[in-house]
């Protein structure tokens, strides 16, 4: 690689780190107005969309967060370091709240509301003849009973979309203040 390729590639990644901070914000956001939206009124479009950004948050988001609070820890940037420490710490307490099995279902509803079908959550035949009866390591029969019994202890989908929504609604907002917290604290120094 010359030199002028390396300078390109270098000015690249900088662009996508820029992209990917300001995308990751916006998730955060997400995460923030769907909490206070259907703490307000329950509302099926609004569940879903909580679904895929508190499963992306607390799985990828914490990686991203993780490795973004590497970069910084050692730097000069205190506010950004106590952002992401208090952040790491609150999407952890967040995926906390869940149960494994009560986590594996909002991963199911996670991909419910984000692809048309559904057929890793049962057992399938592949192209080349192979039999799959696991996800992840986990029976496909054992998942289903499972979802099964959380669908039945909590009401059905709308049953376990509010428990989600008020186990959550604490803690995100708890989440939100603290980041507030923070952010205001630099601006004011």
């Amino acid at each position: 690689m010359n030199k002028i390729e390396y300078e390109k590639f270098k000015f690249d990644n900088i662009l996508q780190t820029l992209a990917n901070e300001e995308l990751f914000v916006q998730w955060l956001r997400k995460l923030f107005y769907l909490n206070s939206e259907l703490n307000k009124e329950y509302d099926s479009i609004y569940q879903s969309s909580l679904y895929v950004v508190f499963y992306e948050l607390t799985t990828v988001g914490i990686e991203y967060s993780k490795k973004v609070f590497e970069h910084v820890k050692t730097s000069q940037n205190l506010k950004k370091k106590e952002f992401y420490l208090e952040l790491i710490n609150g999407l952890k307490n967040l995926k906390s709240l869940f149960s494994e099995s009560e986590f594996e279902f909002i991963e199911y509803k996670r991909h419910s509301s984000s692809h048309i079908f559904q057929n890793h959550y049962e057992k399938r035949i592949t192209d080349n003849g192979k039999i799959i009866t696991k996800r992840k390591g986990k029976l496909i029969d054992e998942l289903n009973k499972e979802f099964g019994e959380t669908l039945i202890k909590y009401g059905f989908d709308r049953g376990f979309d509010e428990y989600m929504t008020r186990k959550l609604y604490p803690k995100v907002t708890e989440l939100y203040n603290g980041l507030e917290k923070i952010k205001m604290h630099y601006n004011n120094v």
